[in-house]
């Protein structure tokens, strides 16, 4: 069978998603629940790779590694127009994808669990309950990967149990660790069931090695009883020094815990800003309203040009934290805790401002017809959309364009090299209302041309013949 551009996968035969597959690669496919499986290759694409990570194929932090990266980058900006063709956006104002300075240790922040047997590693790619013990990583900073070393040599040295997710005992839960690259420090958190089960002395002697071997900000311990799998912070202890970190963007000082949500790669922000400083040309007076704002980094830049700007996040601890980081910048920003829609639709607030710009950097799931259309009930000249996620993007794009909106501009940045995610920063403008039907806009492949694909789009999504 040949394979075909996958959506959300690199490659897919028929209508299944197959992993580790590139476009018109041929070979032997087999059912593997809602994915394919490749069991033979008889055709390679001459971009394919050999792998840099040992774990590659089993862990599922990554799934890129086979593919160069010239290749890579013209998936993603091929899964970006697919997207807006889908839905009847004009794809004519993509620029060229734009990728950061470095394909590997790109990775500031790292979530490892720990198998029954209490190494710690990634998740197996497709079965949460199994772990895959990590050697190395190659996509994460060292000094994080060093962090996970020490740990699972202390956990052996120890005999510590790992949490068995099947019957629910054990001791070792997860290791989040993230990197300063303003401080140069790590930040360390220990997730783990219960306090008494470690040996006297065992918790100093995890942060004695860790002290030894990684610059070392502060070590805490999280305690979490619950049975979900997902890191779940009931109770915590520091264990040495801070339980924050510093990092600075354009001169701006955030302090990150080790859960705040703050990109990942150490570059994102920048860039992401770069662009979005573009887009709004921010002045003195300018009123600007900050959806799903999280810590307040846009918010807080936006402030710093001397725009007024609110920033509306529903997670209370960001919320919090946002505040702090305006004060200690000196920086006037109003922020505002709640469900972005249920405060469109009731804050009286912010329905009385003429608003001259609303940005927006929703989760995944994207913002939802209902927030778009408050959104553009509030009538703002220009919004700025970022977006982790190509199609949800593109079905509230299309909810703009309903509502009388154009895409100007649209950039799609690699901030995550290996993986099939694009992050994309995109420019709104008020003009008349359009309704271009969806798949109107011609053939998505065109940026896979260049890097040796030759087929059709059809079947995947049908070109408009007059396009």
């Amino acid at each position: 069978m040949k394979l075909l551009p996958g959506e959300k996968e690199w490659a897919q035969a028929g209508k299944r998603p197959i992993p580790y597959g590139l476009p018109g690669e041929e070979g032997e496919v087999v059912r593997e629940g809602r994915e394919a499986r490749l069991v033979t290759l008889e055709t390679l694409h001459p971009l394919r790779v050999a792998p840099l990570c040992a774990h590659f194929g089993l862990c599922g932090g990554c799934s890129g590694q086979h593919a160069a990266l010239v290749w890579q980058r013209a998936w993603k900006e091929a899964r970006v127009r697919r997207a807006l063709a889908k839905e009847g956006l004009d794809p004519h104002g993509v620029r060229p994808l734009r990728a950061g300075s470095s394909p590997w240790e790109y990775r500031s922040k790292m979530e490892f669990t720990f198998s029954a047997e209490g190494e710690p590693g990634l998740h197996e790619r497709g079965d949460f309950a199994r772990v895959v013990p990590l050697g190395a990583c190659p996509i994460a900073h060292p000094s994080l990967v060093k962090a996970m070393e020490v740990t699972g040599a202390w956990a052996r040295d120890w005999k510590l149990p790992g949490y068995d997710k099947k019957r629910h005992q054990g001791l070792l839960r997860h290791l989040r660790v993230r990197w300063s690259a303003t401080e140069e420090k790590v930040l360390a958190a220990l997730s783990a069931t219960e306090k008494k089960g470690f040996p006297r002395g065992s918790l100093d002697d995890w942060v004695a090695r860790l002290r030894r071997d990684v610059p070392l900000a502060g070590a805490l311990l999280l305690l979490q009883k619950g049975k979900g799998d997902a890191l779940q912070e009931e109770a915590s202890e520091l264990l040495f020094g801070r339980s924050y970190l510093v990092e600075e963007v354009e001169g701006i000082r955030f302090r990150l815990e080790h859960g705040t949500f703050f990109q990942v790669n150490r570059e994102a922000v920048a860039l992401l800003w770069e662009r979005v400083k573009a887009y709004l040309s921010p002045r003195p007076g300018m009123r600007v309203l900050d959806l799903y704002a999280g810590t307040g980094t846009f918010t807080l830049l936006l402030a710093r040009e001397g725009v007024e700007a609110w920033g509306v996040e529903i997670y209370e601890p960001s919320v919090v934290r946002a505040r702090e980081n305006a004060e200690e910048n000196g920086l006037s920003a109003r922020f505002l805790a709640g469900d972005v829609r249920q405060l469109l639709t009731h804050e009286k607030a912010i329905r009385e401002v003429s608003w001259d710009a609303v940005l927006l950097d929703p989760p995944r799931g994207g913002a939802g017809r209902r927030v778009m259309e408050k959104v553009a009930a509030l009538e703002p000249p220009t919004v700025v959309y970022v977006s982790c996620q190509p199609e949800t993007f593109a079905q509230d794009g299309a909810v703009l364009q309903r509502e009388g909106y154009r895409l100007l501009d649209l950039e799609p940045l690699d901030l995550f090299p290996h993986t099939p995610h694009v992050e994309l920063v995109s420019l709104w403008q008020k003009a008349e209302r359009v309704h271009p039907p969806r798949g109107s806009y011609g053939d998505f492949t065109q940026p896979l041309q260049g890097v040796g694909w030759h087929g059709e789009a059809k079947g995947l999504l049908k070109p408009n013949p007059k396009g």
